[in-house]
């Protein structure tokens, strides 16, 4: 037999062990830290006294992002405006609770703290078996999509070390010092009105959400395009854009690179907060990437970046920048190793869209019965 309760009924104190300011993240450490933002890990950290042990799993509330976080694993909490959510053990499964707040359709009141509305909602909750049941099925797809995301990360590793080992750890006298303009021609993005946005129909949108914290591509933060464009605006899966904007004063997104994935209908569109670099024939787009990534270039180029609230990049930056070139010999050497593993990495993420698409679709009708176990 279910209960319908407010959130808020359910929850049990959490004790934290403090927070880690987000100047204070390290690219690797002992120690994970979750945030209220969009990546699953926001960085790492050594500070083992801020570690949270339990009780787990424990659920991370974004209180300005709504994101939600199911957290398996001892970690550091991140920066301002996370909250710790764990159930009542008598009245809820913390997995089946995790889902049933992901069920909910929680209102975006933008920066305000969100934390307030999400504890007068209201859950069912079916017998703890049931929950179990539920919990079990719903994070089969989880757990599958975390795989696949750890096969990524041993990939992008495996790649980095890959262009280390090319054009790091030994250099020739053969290599020519270029302007990137020598090697790659820059479009602008396109400027848009809010009003050619969709929330269902048009091209995919490649904006500045689609940029990772340090590089890469983030798909969910795609939206759709309606509006007319240019063919210098126009991207397909293995083109390379970057973000030329950033809102983090810590210019974690600026000047950083991504691969477009495949897109639903094979193309998509920039916004003017991107650019598409286009290599010059002799090129090669994987080789570029990798310099982009992996290099010292971003570290370099984020810091011409101007602005007081929000930092743009100007595209001149970019193709000013000078860069011992290898020959074309080992460029393409290298790009055949690597493309493969990028392609791989390309294909998991494809995967990783199909479970959630199955996993989405089944979460409202388990909550609410419709399926039974």
């Amino acid at each position: 037999m279910s209960i319908t309760v407010k959130v808020k009924e359910v929850l049990q104190p959490v004790r934290g062990s403090g927070k880690l300011k987000k100047s204070n993240y390290q690219k690797s450490g002992s120690f994970p830290v979750i945030d209220q933002g969009n990546n699953v890990i926001a960085g790492f950290t050594d500070q083992e006294e801020l570690l949270i042990r339990a009780p787990l799993p424990l659920i991370v509330f974004g209180d300005h992002t709504r994101a939600l976080k199911l957290v398996k694993e001892p970690f550091v909490r991140g920066a301002d405006g996370t909250q710790l959510i764990y159930p009542k053990p008598t009245m809820a499964n913390p997995v089946f609770f995790y889902y049933a707040l992901k069920n909910l359709n929680l209102s975006n009141y933008h920066y305000a703290r969100h934390f307030k509305f999400l504890k007068e909602e209201e859950v069912e909750l079916p017998a703890l078996g049931d929950q179990l049941k539920i919990a079990e099925v719903l994070g089969a797809y989880d757990d599958f999509i975390e795989n696949n995301f750890k096969k990524i990360r041993k990939l992008e590793a495996m790649a980095r070390l890959l262009y280390r080992h090319y054009f790091e750890i030994s250099k020739s006298k053969d290599w020519k010092e270029l302007p990137l303009s020598e090697l790659l021609v820059v479009h602008r993005g396109k400027s848009y009105k809010s009003s050619e946005l969709s929330d269902s129909k048009g091209l995919p949108f490649v904006n500045l959400k689609c940029v990772n914290r340090g590089g890469g591509f983030r798909k969910d933060g795609l939206k759709l395009f309606t509006g007319s464009y240019k063919d210098g605006h126009s991207v397909k899966r293995g083109d390379l854009v970057m973000a030329v904007t950033d809102m983090t004063q810590e210019r974690l997104i600026v000047a950083r690179a991504a691969r477009v994935p495949s897109l639903e209908g094979g193309s998509g569109v920039i916004s003017m907060d991107m650019v598409k670099l286009d290599p010059k024939d002799g090129y090669e787009s994987d080789y570029l990437y990798s310099m982009f990534r992996w290099s010292g270039f971003a570290n370099e180029v984020k810091n011409h970046a101007n602005g007081a609230n929000v930092l743009h990049l100007l595209p001149a930056r970019i193709t000013d920048y000078k860069l011992n070139v290898p020959p074309q010999s080992l460029r393409s050497e290298f790009a055949g190793k690597v493309s493969p593993i990028l392609d791989l990495i390309d294909a998991l993420e494809r995967k990783n869209e199909t479970l959630s698409r199955a996993r989405d679709l089944l979460l409202p009708r388990l909550m609410s019965g419709e399926i039974k176990l």
